[in-house]
Protein backbone atom coordinates (compact mmCIF):
# COMPACT_ATOMS: atom_id res chain seq x y z
CA UNK A 1 0.00 0.00 0.00
CA UNK A 2 1.42 3.32 -0.86
CA UNK A 3 -1.38 5.75 0.30
CA UNK A 4 -4.54 6.19 2.42
CA UNK A 5 -7.61 8.59 1.54
CA UNK A 6 -9.04 9.85 4.60
CA UNK A 7 -11.88 11.95 4.11
CA UNK A 8 -12.96 13.96 7.08
CA UNK A 9 -16.46 15.06 6.83
CA UNK A 10 -16.75 18.14 3.95
CA UNK A 11 -13.09 17.65 3.04
CA UNK A 12 -13.48 15.71 -0.57
CA UNK A 13 -17.35 14.89 -0.62
CA UNK A 14 -20.01 17.36 1.37
CA UNK A 15 -22.32 14.63 2.20
CA UNK A 16 -23.84 17.07 5.21
CA UNK A 17 -27.04 17.82 3.02
CA UNK A 18 -27.92 13.82 3.02
CA UNK A 19 -27.35 13.50 7.02
CA UNK A 20 -29.61 16.26 7.02
CA UNK A 21 -32.32 14.53 4.94
CA UNK A 22 -32.00 11.21 6.77
CA UNK A 23 -32.15 12.64 10.16
CA UNK A 24 -34.84 14.60 9.16
CA UNK A 25 -36.81 11.46 8.31
CA UNK A 26 -35.72 9.90 11.34
CA UNK A 27 -36.67 11.56 13.66
CA UNK A 28 -40.28 12.58 11.67
CA UNK A 29 -41.11 9.17 13.37
CA UNK A 30 -40.75 11.02 16.48
CA UNK A 31 -43.21 13.43 15.41
CA UNK A 32 -40.30 16.22 15.29
CA UNK A 33 -39.93 18.06 12.03
CA UNK A 34 -36.55 19.12 12.13
CA UNK A 35 -35.35 22.52 11.04
CA UNK A 36 -32.21 23.01 9.94
CA UNK A 37 -31.06 25.27 12.28
CA UNK A 38 -31.35 22.63 14.88
CA UNK A 39 -29.83 20.07 12.88
CA UNK A 40 -26.89 22.44 12.72
CA UNK A 41 -26.17 22.43 16.49
CA UNK A 42 -26.23 18.58 17.03
CA UNK A 43 -24.09 17.50 14.12
CA UNK A 44 -21.78 14.59 15.42
CA UNK A 45 -24.50 13.77 18.53
CA UNK A 46 -27.39 11.89 18.79
CA UNK A 47 -31.48 11.25 18.70
CA UNK A 48 -31.35 12.86 21.43
CA UNK A 49 -30.04 15.87 20.59
CA UNK A 50 -32.92 16.86 18.79
CA UNK A 51 -35.31 16.12 21.32
CA UNK A 52 -33.73 18.52 24.06
CA UNK A 53 -32.97 21.07 20.91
Amino acid sequence: MKAIIFDMDGVLVNTEPLHYKCWKEVVKEDGIDLEFNVYKACIGATRMCFWTS
